[in-house]
């Protein structure tokens, strides 16, 4: 969908352009002076038009139009730490450090930065680029309020107290991931304009509790099927680190 909306953008630049250039031609027959302005004027407009593309190219991408794509995507398999920026790239694991934890991304995504304060730690991305289909991995940490309930809690609990009546459960269970109970469902939420099919695992440690969300965006179920291994592979990888 991005894609779709650069074009619209050039689009309405070009059909403004145009629009300007008539309307200089219109001038040019009236005065020689009030040409001159007006072509001074059309000129500031392609500087302003060209900062206009750069800027906002930078805003959607977060990266400038000139550097390469290997200095601001990470090598596929290149651990990042939250504190160190990056660990040994042949350990191939995000950790971090603040919140106890490790996990494996699949092999290529792009792990993005996240807001200071969000409660997302960490964001791995994927975008399949022929047919704009978008995947993600989010892992959210946020402190307990269940308390020791969260024994007693199962996945329909979790996805009701997560979701409410924004999404509809398509599956649930419970399994072990680095030996802890890990509430899981399968769902698709109605938030956005376009459904979003999902696998969602909960987990609790201490003071905190961990959500691992796989979402899947813009290819229906078939693209959430295509993403399900791989998106369970990387949330089994998860693992809380030693204390």
């Amino acid at each position: 969908m991005d894609t779709i909306y650069v074009w619209l953008e050039y689009v309405f630049l070009f059909a403004i352009l145009l629009s300007i250039l008539a309307a200089l031609k219109k001038i040019a027959g009236k005065s020689k002076k009030t040409f001159r302005s007006a072509l001074l004027l059309f000129s500031w407009m392609i500087v302003g038009a060209g900062l206009w593309v750069v800027v906002a190219g930078h805003l959607r991408n977060g990266h400038w139009i000139w550097e390469r794509e290997s200095e601001y995507r990470p090598e596929s398999g290149v651990a990042l730490d939250s504190s160190k920026k990056m660990n040994p790239p042949e350990s191939g694991i995000f950790v971090n450090n603040e919140y106890g934890f490790s996990i494996v991304f699949p092999d290529g995504w792009l792990i993005n930065p996240t807001v200071p304060g969000d409660s997302i730690k960490v964001k791995a991305v994927h975008r399949d680029s022929v047919t704009d289909n978008f995947s993600e991995l989010n892992i959210d940490v946020k402190e307990n309020e269940w308390g020791g309930r969260f024994a007693e809690m199962t996945a329909k609990d979790i996805c009701k107290a997560v979701y409410g009546d924004t999404a509809e459960l398509l599956g649930y269970g419970e399994e072990k991931i680095d030996g802890h109970k890990a509430l899981w469902q399968t769902l698709v939420i109605f938030k956005q304009d376009v459904p979003t099919y999902a696998i969602h695992y909960t987990l609790v440690d201490g003071d905190y509790v961990y959500d691992l969300c796989g979402n899947t965006m813009h290819g229906g179920y078939e693209w959430y099927k295509e993403n399900e291994d791989l998106l369970k592979t990387a949330i089994r990888s998860f693992k809380f680190l030693e204390k």
